[in-house]
Parts: C-alpha cells; sequence; structure tokens
C-alpha cells in the first residue's frame, strides 16, 4: 500500500496519462488517497481509486524534470518496487519520443536563428548601399 501511495502522490492536475482502453487523457483532480479524476480525450472521464491506477499510463514529454524516484515511481504502474519488461519498454519509447520531440525543436529552432541571421546581414548590406 505505501508504494501504490507514492505512486499517487506523483499525480498533478495537468500531467497526461494513457489508459489502453480510454487513450490519452488529463487528470483534473489528484488526491493521493481518494485517487485521481482523468478527461480523456475520447470525452469520457473516469475516476481511479489507488488499486486502479495502474491502469494509467504516464506520457512524459518532460522527463527530464523529474528526479529519478519520481520517475521510477511514476513508470512503476504496479507499484511492485521493479520495472518489469513492459514497464520498462514503455518508458523506452517515451523517452525516445520525447528526445526526438526535443530534437526536432532544436533543429526548428536553429533553422529559424539562420534565417533571421541571414536576413540581418542582407539588411546590412542594404543599408552600407544605402548610405554610400
Amino acid at each position: 500500500l505505501e508504494r501504490v501511495e507514492q505512486r499517487s502522490r506523483q499525480f498533478r492536475p495537468g500531467q497526461r496519462f494513457h489508459h489502453d482502453a480510454h487513450g490519452p487523457g488529463t487528470v483534473v483532480a489528484a488526491d493521493p488517497k481518494s485517487g485521481v479524476t482523468i478527461n480523456f480525450d475520447n470525452g469520457e472521464a473516469h475516476q481511479y481509486n489507488l488499486a486502479s491506477q495502474r491502469k494509467l499510463k504516464p506520457i512524459l514529454k518532460d522527463s527530464h524534470t523529474y528526479s529519478a524516484e519520481n520517475l521510477f515511481d511514476l513508470m512503476d504502474s504496479d507499484s511492485s518496487g521493479f520495472l518489469d519488461k513492459d514497464e520498462f519498454c514503455y518508458m523506452h519509447n517515451m523517452a525516445l519520443e520525447s528526445h526526438l520531440a526535443h530534437a526536432a525543436e532544436v533543429a526548428e529552432a536553429n533553422r529559424t536563428a539562420a534565417e533571421a541571421q541571414k536576413r540581418a546581414s542582407y539588411l546590412k548590406a542594404a543599408l552600407t548601399l544605402a548610405t554610400l
């Protein structure tokens, strides 16, 4: 029960979770003792008590902001104190997707910066010619 409550304390309004039957959803209410309420993207809302929270897998785009202990607690959906192969594979895929999304954001930021640098060079050249 202690590990289940420890995992439940990690749930926060605004966090995203995945349920195998309902798909992705957002936590709208969380209480470490009574459970969580999730509004799913399919329009359904469900409440999960401590025991049924094992059905919820986190969707983390910012896993790097979690301590190792907190991340482990969220990933250990059955609160066993161990990550089984399914939990580990889910965590690996989530981390990989997060990394790829972050890499795409960095590439876009670099592209935007390069375009701005190019425009600045053109403007500087135009101003130089205009002052001659």
